[in-house]
């Protein structure tokens, strides 16, 4: 293995991914759990999967973790977001998004993580471009969708909306984003209407963040429990302060595109992460924050000593089969 983590052949990464999925799988196996859709476009998802706890289910679950992951190295490839070319991200991901993911039948949390990614990887495309509203409005599309198979990530698509400033988005193209966003609810709100399903909006405020009536603390994660979870959480955490610093230090070094593609996918941790003000970690959390995780952590690997890199991708490795196996 070279000392350098961003170098590692494809190969490897490849290997290291199938490793950890494997042992996910294998940990679990027969052992699906279900977890209740939220909505009626998530529980028609469901259905059509074999519904939630289903063997068909996980595998779908496993094979889009897979899929997320090569879409969260793509972004970092594609727009040069990171100095050098590597497709460690996709260890990242699947190491933020299996510990828990990979043990539910449910394809929902990692549905919702993919139009994330492509909503994400669409206003990218966007930027530097004048006047072009067709990447905007499809990327805010894909995000408005989010909320209406998981109403608890509205945070995260509200947060999406601080992209426009970021990205230089001219008036106009705020109108096309918001429509783009709007538009899945105008779309849910007709047909739960025409299938006599329950009213987006009452589905919404059923659902909404909130931080009453919640039994669960942060500091339950550090219960002998949950303590191998809760120490792969934190260290990814610690990954991506050092990265944030990282960006901070080299500012005036990191081209424009990056630098904005970097505080975008920070946006998306940090969105993801104040979800542990209101529930507990669950899969839809991981799944979102391996998002932000897999883009922004790549500036740690990237920009501090090779040897303080090499120790912390292995510990990351032998703390998320802790929490898989554990």
């Amino acid at each position: 293995m070279k000392t350098d983590i961003l170098k590692q052949p494809a190969a490897i990464i490849l290997l290291t991914e199938g490793a950890l999925l494997l042992c996910g799988v294998v940990a679990t196996y027969g052992q699906h759990e279900a977890i209740a859709a939220a909505t009626p476009t998530a529980e028609a998802i469901e259905r059509f999967f074999g519904g939630t706890g289903s063997f068909f289910g996980a595998a779908i679950a496993t094979l889009l973790i897979i899929v997320n992951s090569l879409l969260a190295a793509r972004i970092v490839t594609r727009y040069s977001a990171s100095v050098v070319r590597s497709f460690v991200p996709m260890v990242l991901y699947t190491i933020a998004a299996c510990a828990t993911t990979v043990q539910t039948g449910s394809t929902i949390p990692q549905l919702t993580a993919m139009l994330l990614l492509i909503g994400a990887s669409r206003l990218i495309h966007s930027f530097k471009r004048t006047l072009i509203f067709a990447p905007v409005f499809e990327g805010y599309f894909f995000i408005g969708i989010i909320p209406l198979l998981y109403p608890a990530a509205l945070p995260i698509a509200l947060i999406s909306l601080l992209m426009m400033p970021i990205y230089e988005r001219t008036p106009r193209e705020w109108l096309a984003g918001i429509g783009g966003m709007v538009l899945p609810t105008v779309l849910c709100t007709w047909l739960w209407w025409l299938f006599g399903e329950q009213s987006v909006a009452v589905t919404l405020s059923e659902h909404l963040p909130t931080t009453n009536g919640s039994e669960f603390r942060i500091a339950e994660l550090f219960t002998l429990e949950r303590l191998s979870e809760g120490l792969l959480l934190a260290f990814m955490v610690l990954l991506i302060l050092c990265s944030i610093l990282s960006l901070l230090v080299a500012d005036s070094s990191i081209r424009t595109r990056p630098k904005k593609i970097n505080w975008h996918f920070t946006l998306i941790a940090v969105g993801a992460l104040t979800m542990l003000f209101y529930t507990e970690p669950n899969p839809y959390f991981y799944a979102m924050f391996a998002c932000g995780f897999a883009v922004i952590a790549h500036l740690f690997f990237a920009r501090w000593p090779h040897i303080i890199t090499l120790i912390s991708y292995l510990l990351l490795i032998v703390l998320a089969i802790g929490a898989i196996l554990f």
